[in-house]
């Protein structure tokens, strides 16, 4: 599996880190537009905005120009704000192959048109036959970095391919669970950002321990399913 990562942003650098280590024997692309960026790296072998006392594993190879990679790639990992998805495949699309697989990392809703990572891709990629998956996680990039123990999600739109993430993502340290249903979940965890944003604010305001996030984080887990259900059901009144 040819593997290509999107624009060098904290959860990137973060889920990198992670696969780069646990996979030392393959190769993991990675592009990124700001040339400055691009060039401090190659030329220290570091982030210059996160997490840049880490050096970066030998197996990542920056790629400036992805006009030729992209035909051969067979997984494009998407860890950047959804605002930007869209201008993103507008780039990329004139080279891509049919059955591509994409993996969302980004949860947001696009401030731009309130719409999913999903929606915008199936509006620009509406000739392309792919597979798009979906990675969601109680974690924010420093718990993830930084190996703690941690549970993610994984929705697919093709099981056989999903399997394979799982294998590729997957460590003692980080469990996933599969489920096909992604399209209401999505929803779920820009709700859950928002309010991861918040929370992280009161803890750094008020607590340096506080286990506010954790409180939280347990109550989430009860509301997901109404919340699931509630789309499930609007979704059979429409249809």
């Amino acid at each position: 599996m040819k593997i290509l990562t999107i624009w060098v942003w904290a959860f990137w650098l973060a889920t990198l880190n992670h696969l780069s280590k646990t996979h030392k024997n393959t190769t993991f692309y990675a592009y990124e537009k700001d040339q400055k960026s691009v060039d401090f790296m190659k030329k220290n072998w570091e982030n210059p905005y996160f997490f840049t006392w880490e050096k970066l594993q030998k197996n990542i190879e920056l790629i400036e120009n992805i006009n030729e990679l992209l035909p051969s790639i067979d997984l494009i990992i998407i860890a950047i704000p959804n605002q930007f998805v869209r201008s993103m495949i507008k780039e990329i699309k004139p080279y891509l192959k049919n059955w591509v697989s994409f993996l969302n990392l980004s949860k947001w809703i696009d401030n731009l048109n309130l719409k999913t990572v999903s929606d915008n891709l199936s509006e620009e990629l509406a000739w392309l036959e792919y597979h798009y998956n979906a990675l969601s996680w109680w974690m924010i990039a420093n718990e993830l970095f930084y190996w703690k123990e941690l549970w993610a999600q994984i929705w697919y739109s093709d099981e056989q391919t999903w399997l394979k993430i799982k294998e590729l993502f997957e460590t003692e340290s980080l469990k996933i669970d599969l489920t096909p249903d992604y399209k209401n979940i999505e929803l779920f965890w820009a709700l859950k950002n928002v309010l991861a944003i918040y929370t992280w604010y009161l803890e750094w305001k008020w607590e340096e321990y506080s286990s506010i996030w954790y409180h939280l984080c347990e109550l989430l887990k009860d509301i997901e399913k109404i919340i699931i259900e509630i789309g499930r059901a609007s979704c059979r009144e429409r249809v």
